[in-house]
């Protein structure tokens, strides 16, 4: 969240460095995760469902930044 915080979100280059890093972290947890993992062997289905969470990420990032950002003004 820090990093989203300190990014610009209209430069193209840093939005995408921050996308890769978050679905790279989305896929580590994924290696633990051993319910996730036998569903979620096909590479395609893999793809899907770490775009999926991304999205549902960078939403809850962007709300608790809000509400930061509402607390401290």
């Amino acid at each position: 969240m820090c990093l989203l915080q300190s990014i610009n979100h209209n430069g193209d280059k840093q939005m995408r460095r921050f996308r890769l890093l978050v679905k790279q972290r989305l896929l580590e947890l994924l290696k633990f995760d051993r319910h996730n993992k036998i569903e979620l062997v096909d590479e395609q289905n893999r793809k899907i469902y770490i775009t999926y969470q991304y999205e549902v990420d960078f939403e809850h990032y962007k709300n608790i930044l809000q509400s930061y950002y509402k607390y401290i003004t």
